[in-house]
């Protein structure tokens, strides 16, 4: 009698746990939104393996209750919960310290293993609209962003201050060239201790109220 492997099993075997697995194609339905991806690829086995450290309830629970998703019940001490809000920190760029920072790198470096399955099994199943949403959280966990964020934000060096900056003046290209200019201008005297910036450039000469500062346009 020839036996062959259940497809969710052959997924199982690259990337994560059965148990996973198991769970995965359990709750992923056709009307999954983002909010519902979120909590699926938290609620890995994978995930249970974060500790549970004395008194970091009232941290996970800050956490919690600044985030763009809100989580039903939450207990803080459950690790699927704080590896939830961990992401949710990760997309909005706030900081978390200590403990909570290794967590965090834990679970972001398991997550890209994780999404893979997610599309696989979702994949398997037909669900286009679905597997792109995966693929989107993907992105999310790679650049560091929610996925109604300014696309400038996928520069490593674009904070979202700037970002607003050029949106108010969007229908001025000429005054969002001039922001730019000035802010890599302030980006060059700061790292060279407010010495003039020379780089090797064919493009002329800019003068700054403040300092002269040769940019590449």
């Amino acid at each position: 009698m020839y036996l062959k492997p259940l497809n969710l099993r052959l997924i199982a075997s690259y990337y994560v746990s059965y148990t996973t697995i198991e769970r995965f194609s359990s709750m992923l339905t056709q009307k999954t939104k983002m909010k519902g991806l979120l909590e699926i690829l938290a609620s890995a086995s994978e995930c249970a393996e974060l500790p549970d450290r004395p008194g970091e309830e009232v941290l996970v629970e800050r956490l919690v209750h600044h985030q763009r998703f809100s989580i039903e019940k939450p207990k803080y001490g459950d690790p699927h919960v704080k590896a939830n809000a961990l992401l949710q920190v990760h997309f909005s760029r706030h900081t978390v310290v200590g403990n909570l920072a290794a967590d965090q790198r834990e679970i972001l470096l398991s997550s890209h293993r994780l999404l893979h399955a997610i599309v696989d099994v979702i994949s398997s199943i037909g669900w286009l609209s679905l597997a792109l949403n995966a693929m989107e959280l993907s992105r999310m966990v790679t650049q560091g962003m929610w996925d109604c964020d300014s696309v400038l934000l996928q520069d490593p060096h674009f904070t979202k201050d700037l970002v607003r900056r050029c949106q108010e003046n969007e229908g001025s290209p000429l005054r969002v060239s001039l922001i730019l200019l000035r802010w890599v201008s302030m980006r060059c005297r700061i790292s060279c201790s407010y010495q003039t910036l020379s780089c090797r450039t064919s493009s002329p000469m800019l003068i700054w109220p403040m300092r002269s500062v040769r940019v590449m346009i």
